[in-house]
């Protein structure tokens, strides 16, 4: 679910970020990238460990 409400919130950080060049919410931004990535190759190694 974290997920999910990450990657609804990261098209309006990377907007803010571009049409207002705010810093912090770049970084916040790229901290969701980070974690959406990380969490979906965790899921990958998961579902390949256990099938």
């Amino acid at each position: 679910m974290t997920i999910l409400a990450g990657i609804v919130a990261l098209p309006f950080l990377i907007w803010s970020w571009l049409r207002h060049d705010n810093q912090e919410d770049f970084e916040l931004a790229i901290g969701l990238i980070g974690f959406i990535v990380l969490s979906a190759a965790l899921g990958a190694l998961t579902w390949w460990a256990i099938f």
